[in-house]
């Protein structure tokens, strides 16, 4: 769902427009602003229909790509602008950040930069590695390809995944 005002009130909308019931709304905006789980009591021709108009304005998740996550810890050189180059390389490299942990006053190690990332192909992380490792020492302290330790984002919409039959 669209993160915009009066989204979900024209999810809403539509459920009533075909004489369904909601019996149960689940939305956190803190964990996903674009998710929000509705559970509907309907005839099955009016739920066929609702489905319908809630796929044409783009409501509805058809598909559910498996993201990859990674956490590695980075030591960029402690000079003006290593943070902005190093969070360049990141961006650039097509890792979504979900966590980054950076005090360049923690003794132990010195200028450890540690982030986490989502990924959705693993091309992009072996291309992101590369671009690292030719640059940085790192460390790789987590690598999942199985979208088992994602952020609440995604558990939520394995969730609705696991639910929807």
């Amino acid at each position: 769902m669209p993160d915009k005002p009066g989204a979900l009130h024209r999810a809403a909308e539509i459920v009533k427009s075909y004489a369904g019931n909601i019996i149960r709304i689940q939305y956190d905006r803190r964990i996903d602003p674009a998710t929000v789980f509705f559970e509907v009591a309907a005839e099955p021709e009016s739920y066929s229909l609702m489905k319908r108009d809630l796929h044409a304005l783009g409501y509805l998740q058809e598909s559910l790509p498996t993201l990859g996550f990674l956490k590695l810890s980075v030591y960029p050189p402690h000079e003006p602008g290593s943070l902005f180059e190093l969070l360049t390389y990141v961006t650039g490299g097509g890792g979504e950040h979900r966590y980054i942990d950076f005090d360049d006053r923690r003794p132990d190690p010195p200028g450890r930069v540690t982030i986490s990332l989502n990924v959705e192909e693993t091309a992009i992380v072996e291309s992101l590695l590369d671009r690292l490792k030719s640059r940085y020492r790192l460390e790789i302290l987590e690598y999942d390809t199985t979208g088992e330790k994602l952020d609440d984002t995604v558990f939520y919409v394995r969730f609705a995944q696991a639910v929807r039959g």
